[in-house]
């Protein structure tokens, strides 16, 4: 510790892409600074850079790639492990994969006592090449070796390492993500339409994310001309950014539903985008969260979502949405139609939504949980991970 008795801890992140930057930076933001003396440090390129930047802490900028880029994360190896040995941290806690090897072994090397690693998505993933999971494995079995603590951000995320022998279950605690919580910008929902370039009477079905394969946005363009076909008003609105861009826009013009599909690119605006949905779809083929829903939900939006991993963890199913098999279109066109034509029990699923979100993924409870675990104290957080495991396992009660 430092001479103030502070706890000096390094979050270490491979970027600041997706649910671990906005997680980092919610650690960043509001952990105690008369408790935690922190260091981020991350490879550049995503646009939540600029909010790291103007913390008031000190942020360091390595040499990092999520790509397989062997000379820029070996350089960045020796960037992190320079910094470990002058920082004389107490905690290094490691985010994301590339990161989770590099800090890690750094870690270790520097004899730092305590090193986390989060839990946010594994590299032995399903839905890859089936050697490159045995690989990713092995190594993960192997990194356990120098981790003294992990964070899973859900007990899906905690119970795929568990069950694939990664780790063993006491070393896990369960930390939900939350979101930070912002305002809309004002803007009417007359003008947010107009931007977005939707019709004052269409119904809005909405998802958000990365244009990659696991959020399975092919699906929900897929089951797009079923729900046309009964409810021809009806557009979709696919706010995000990615390589399968060019991809997904001309399979949006191949299934002829290209009049009714938005592709908006990044926006900073999230809120204010949300606003103009009547409901809220992910269609993803994995998840170990799935931080987009918490924004929905909070949103007050119906949802209907994928039954993977942790996604019933955060949507209870038949009371804040309806949950459907992954790579579905028929299902997905079915739960769709079903919430837009029922404005009801669209209204009673949004409004238990809201709520669950509230109670269940606060911002105050996970930076309590990180402190807890920080600082040695580690927590079970039973009552809260009880509710949520009853409804999301209910073979291991039954």
């Amino acid at each position: 510790m430092t001479k103030r008795g502070r706890i000096k801890v390094l979050l270490l992140l491979t970027s600041t892409a997706g649910g671990a930057g906005q997680q980092n930076y919610i650690l960043a933001k509001y952990m105690s600074r008369e408790r935690f003396d922190l260091t981020i440090a991350y490879g550049l390129g995503y646009p939540l850079d600029r909010e790291f930047a103007g913390l008031d802490l000190p942020v360091r900028h390595l040499s990092m790639s999520r790509k397989i880029s062997p000379l820029v994360n070996l350089r960045g190896f020796f960037q992190i492990r320079r910094l470990i040995k002058q920082g004389r941290f107490d905690v290094v806690c490691t985010s994301c994969s590339i990161a989770g090897l590099m800090g890690r072994i750094a870690a270790a090397l520097a004899q730092v006592p305590t090193r986390i690693h989060v839990l946010h998505v594994y590299a032995s993933r399903p839905y890859q090449n089936k050697a490159k999971q045995m690989i990713y494995r092995w190594i993960e079995r192997g990194l356990d070796r120098i981790t003294t603590r992990y964070i899973a951000v859900s007990e899906a995320a905690k119970l795929y390492g568990v069950n694939t022998g990664i780790m063993s279950a006491d070393k896990v605690d369960v930390v939900f993500n939350a979101v930070e919580s912002t305002s809309a910008c004002g803007r009417s929902g007359e003008e947010m339409r107009r931007l977005l370039g939707l019709e004052e009477q269409a119904r809005v079905v909405g998802t958000l994310g990365r244009y990659e394969d696991q959020k399975g946005i092919r699906y929900i363009l897929e089951a797009a001309p079923a729900v046309l076909a009964r409810q021809p008003e009806t557009r979709f609105l696919i706010v995000g950014d990615g390589p399968l861009r060019p991809e997904l826009e001309a399979l949006a013009r191949s299934l002829k539903i290209d009049h009714a599909v938005r592709f908006t690119g990044w926006r900073d605006d999230v809120p204010d985008v949300l606003r103009v949905m009547d409901l809220f779809c992910l269609a993803s083929l994995w998840e170990t969260f799935g931080l987009v829903l918490v924004e929905a939900m909070l949103a007050g939006l119906p949802v209907v979502a994928t039954r993977v991993d942790a996604v019933p963890e955060v949507v209870a199913d038949e009371e804040t949405g309806v949950l459907v098999p992954p790579a579905d279109p028929p299902a997905l066109a079915g739960a769709i139609l079903r919430l837009i034509e029922d404005g009801e029990e669209a209204g009673r699923m949004g409004a238990a939504g809201l709520e669950r979100a509230r109670r269940l993924f606060s911002m105050d409870a996970m930076v309590a949980g990180y402190e807890r675990v920080f600082g040695g104290r580690a927590e079970t957080g039973a009552e809260t991970r009880d509710e949520v495991s009853s409804q999301a396992w209910p073979s291991r009660t039954q």
